[in-house]
């Protein structure tokens, strides 16, 4: 898959344990989805998913595993789709593993926030500090 989160720092050195689908082919570095409970991950596919975090490891598909490693707190570099200044939001986007500028505030809506840019994006790449609200 093109486009796949860079780590730039991980605030955790840990990664945490989802369930995602047996014949599920997931590259490392890709932004998650949830999708189903109890807590299972796909990959993110569409605008302002609910998102889950960046797979920590290659999940191939029909190996016999149901789980994948998940970072979901850290500083990533993620392709930008659009214009993206430092201190916005941002979320999912229609294009595959990308993130746009997310405005939307309601408190309904901020588990779809993947985190906040940490300068304005440059050359299609955004630095942002992944994690959810408060981390």
């Amino acid at each position: 898959m093109a486009n796949e989160a860079r780590i730039v720092e991980l605030t955790r050195k840990t990664a945490t344990a989802f369930t995602c689908a047996h014949d599920a082919n997931i590259p490392k570095g890709t932004l998650l989805k949830l999708s189903a409970s109890p807590r299972t991950v796909a990959a993110a596919d569409g605008v302002a998913d609910v998102f889950a975090g960046i797979a920590a490891m290659e999940k191939i598909a029909a190996d016999g595993s149901t789980s994948i490693s998940v970072w979901d707190d850290g500083i990533f570099e993620l392709a930008a789709s659009g214009a993206i200044t430092a201190g916005t939001n941002v979320c999912t986007s229609s294009v595959a593993n990308t993130v746009k500028a997310y405005t939307d505030t309601s408190l309904a809506n901020l588990n779809k926030v993947v985190g906040v840019a940490l300068a304005d994006a440059s050359g299609d790449k955004v630095v942002v500090k992944v994690g959810r609200i408060g981390n």
